[in-house]
């Protein structure tokens, strides 16, 4: 038995450093986004292969916890529960990536801060990064703070498509890729929400 629950607690830690892979991404796309560093493509395209060997990785081990170990309860839970997260770090991962060559179309992505994008981009990246928090801790009240700033983010995309049409300023090449920035950005907190409801069913 002991052995099974130093398999778990491994299994936690491979989801850990998976979602801050994908924390990582969020975080290099909003300093593109606002300015203080420079859109470094390539390594975001790394860090996505990296996110997808990771996520085989780890699936491989849950499977072979499946199969192995007697789990029941809590440990089924959590191994299942593992298996979805991981679903959720490639997309939120590909996402960022998606998110990463729109910009790179851009000559100076900082035009779409008077939008309101770089508040979509700063809260979906502290949404990840705190889920992850949440999920290794198994905070459910941290949990069920994240689960509330959906509501926000769903009209800060709403606003931020009024705002790219308004503006005046941007071609509409660029307002069409506004809008789809702000759609990645809204599904990314999509996935850091799932990753938080889970942790309240397992924490229940």
């Amino acid at each position: 038995m002991a052995m099974g629950k130093d398999r778990l607690d491994g299994l936690d830690e491979r989801v850990v450093g998976m979602g801050i892979e994908a924390g990582t991404m969020m975080m290099d796309v909003f300093r593109t986004m606002n300015g203080s560093a420079a859109l470094d493509l390539p390594a975001l395209r790394r860090r996505d292969v990296r996110l997808h060997d990771l996520e085989q990785g780890i699936e491989n081990r849950c499977v072979q916890l499946l199969l192995k170990e007697n789990l029941f309860g809590s440990d089924f839970r959590q191994v299942a529960g593992a298996l979805k997260v991981i679903h959720d770090l490639e997309r939120i991962g590909h996402q960022s990536l998606h998110v990463g060559q729109i910009l790179a179309q851009n000559e100076d992505p900082v035009l779409y801060w008077q939008t309101g994008l770089h508040w979509m981009a700063h809260h979906s990246a502290k949404m990840v990064l705190e889920a992850m928090v949440a999920f290794k801790n198994r905070d459910v009240q941290l949990a069920r703070r994240i689960i509330a700033l959906d509501a926000e983010v769903d009209a800060r995309f709403e606003s931020v498509k009024q705002a790219l049409t308004r503006t005046g300023q941007l071609a509409p090449d660029r307002v069409a890729n506004g809008v789809l920035i702000a759609k990645y950005l809204e599904r990314i907190s999509d996935h850091a929400v799932d990753i938080c409801r889970r942790q309240l069913v397992e924490g229940a």
